[in-house]
């Protein structure tokens, strides 16, 4: 799986998105979520990351920052 879009879906948490380390694009936005789940750390492959209208709270989630190939 190289692309997944759950935008609107109602998710409130992506507890064992990690599994999913061959994805390039993850479309989460517009969902009730107010943090990542460690394992996010292993979707290295992730090149497009959509977050918008989400609950998170705080600072940028440090383990967007450990994700090299974002652009």
């Amino acid at each position: 799986l190289k692309s997944l879009s759950l935008y609107d879906c109602e998710i409130n948490s992506l507890q064992g998105i990690g599994m999913l380390d061959t994805l390039e694009t993850l479309n989460v936005g517009r969902n009730p979520l107010k943090d990542l789940p460690d394992d996010f750390v292993q979707l290295q492959n992730l090149k497009v990351l959509w977050l918008d209208d989400c609950s998170l709270e705080g600072t940028l989630p440090t383990v967007i920052c450990e994700l090299a190939q974002l652009d």
